[in-house]
């Protein structure tokens, strides 16, 4: 197997853990949220979210995606901290101009969003925001460093700050959606202290914003892509307000939650993916780029399966009076399996991004992006009023779907790859077949047959056959290696 491969695969389980260890806060307090905060404070905070998002991203200005490029490719240290001195700087001004925005504007926002008298709620959120982004940057050093264990060391803490803080907040001195984005904010400032030492390291003995300008011309097409993605990630919270309530609101976005674990896999391999393309020299990045879609499938494939299968299990999880996921909020369960597959699609969308970068054609993913977003607005007009929160979920479904679609035919023109088509052809008929399977599975056994289902697909593969004579001494090895244990 590739050596960038499995350093790939190495990297994206890390960071998957991390992440889930870290997003894991969402999920340990998610039962927390549901029982212990009503409907309507859950749709506050999904609306919350989309701000937060939305403001995230265009402080940024598109940075992230430039300062690792930058970061990645000059060669001395005293390169590295002027790239980090200019976007770090511009990314604190304008994180702090936002927050005075948003200060002054706090009443005209939360009565648009939340309602009268939740102008704390906006305040909050702008401090959020401004830990958030200020520490985002030394994050990234440790990722363009794959220093993975420091990095997820430091978001573990953080974890344990917020989910520490939320059960105080929220379960104990029921605050609702303020002790949510109370305990947010205390991550990303704990966050933030914890990295000001990288910060401090990292500041040059003279700062410029020299190359600045190229930075953001590079990174305005991520930028204005980046806002599109946001929109069909969370604008049909804000149009399920509009169109319906708050309570259906707070319902879609517990679902959601759930289908995020699908988002968490996919962002694993998304941390580790970016950096490794950037270091691939032109002789191999064909051949990585041929395999990974192969290897994401099949992994991802199965994982959405089991969440298919079992997520209506997990949610009946009860301690004492505390489900899982309140009573209230199992409307919203209906959907996790479209949601998890536009994340799914999404993955796809990022695999094949290195074919843009290769080509220096960013600018095609405006548009791709810009036609996602319209088709998932259009989508969530039409189909809000006649099916509710379920259109939602197939607006964004179908937005995704054809992102990847579009990203594949423009790229395959700009940085032609053959990919495994075949084997690609191979999983999805057995997924497939697999899922139907699993539906049509009825009676009190229909768990463990599905487990069993589950289970096998690694065995149909090495029948068809469906791996190489490499792939197959790798198995063997890794599996005499568990015997041996």
């Amino acid at each position: 197997m590739d050596s960038a491969i499995k350093h790939l695969s190495k990297n994206s389980l890390i960071y998957g853990f991390g992440l889930f260890a870290v997003r894991g806060a969402g999920f340990l307090l998610f039962p927390v949220y549901t029982n212990f905060v009503s409907t309507d404070d859950m749709g506050r905070y999904a609306l919350g979210v989309l701000l937060a998002s939305m403001m995230v991203l265009l402080i940024q200005g598109g940075l992230g995606q430039a300062f690792i490029r930058e970061y990645g490719t000059v060669g001395s240290e005293e390169e590295r901290r002027a790239v980090f001195f200019r976007t770090f700087s511009s990314v604190c001004f304008s994180a702090l101009v936002l927050f005075l925005i948003l200060a002054v504007f706090r009443v005209h926002l939360a009565g648009f969003l939340f309602g009268k008298g939740f102008e704390r709620l906006i305040l909050l959120l702008g401090a959020s925001i401004f830990f958030e982004a200020v520490s985002q940057y030394p994050m990234l050093v440790l990722r363009c460093r794959e220093r993975v264990l420091l990095y997820q060391g430091i978001q573990l803490a953080a974890m344990a700050v917020q989910i520490g803080t939320a059960l105080h907040l929220v379960m104990i001195k029921r605050m609702g959606v303020e002790g949510i984005f109370i305990s947010q904010a205390a991550a990303f400032l704990f966050t933030l202290i914890l990295v000001s030492p990288l910060i401090l390291r990292h500041l040059p003995r003279t700062g410029s914003w020299k190359g600045l300008g190229s930075m953001l011309q590079f990174g305005l097409p991520h930028l204005i892509s980046g806002l599109f993605i946001v929109i069909i990630d969370l604008s049909d919270r804000f149009l399920l307000q509009r169109l319906t309530d708050l309570h259906t609101v707070g319902v879609y976005n517990a679902g959601c939650k759930l289908a995020a674990l699908m988002a968490l896999a996919v962002a694993g391999f998304r941390y580790a993916w970016i950096p490794l393309i950037v270091s691939l020299d032109e002789n191999r990045i064909r051949d990585v780029l041929s395999r990974v879609p192969t290897y994401f499938l099949l992994a991802g494939g199965w994982f959405y399966l089991f969440l298919f299968f079992f997520i209506n299990d997990l949610v009946r999880f009860q301690i004492g009076s505390i489900r899982f996921m309140g009573p209230r909020f199992t409307e919203g369960l209906s959907m996790v399996p479209w949601i998890a597959g536009a994340y799914l699609c999404y993955g796809f969308f990022i695999l094949l991004l290195p074919g843009v970068y290769r080509a220096g054609k960013s600018g095609g993913l405006i548009l791709i992006a810009g036609l996602g977003a319209l088709v998932n607005l259009a989508g969530n007009f039409w189909l809000i009023p006649l099916t509710g929160m379920k259109g939602a979920a197939w607006s964004t479904l179908a937005a995704y779907f054809l992102m990847m679609s579009w990203q594949y035919i423009y790229v395959q023109r700009l940085f032609p790859v053959q990919y495994e088509l075949r084997r690609l052809g191979i999983l999805l008929c057995l997924f497939v077949c697999t899922g139907i399977a699993g539906i049509l599975i009825g009676g009190s056994w229909a768990g463990l047959i599905r487990g069993v289902l589950l289970l096998s697909i690694p065995l149909i593969l090495w029948i068809v056959p469906f791996f190489d004579s490499a792939e197959r001494s790798v198995i063997r090895e890794k599996a005499a290696c568990l015997i041996r244990l």
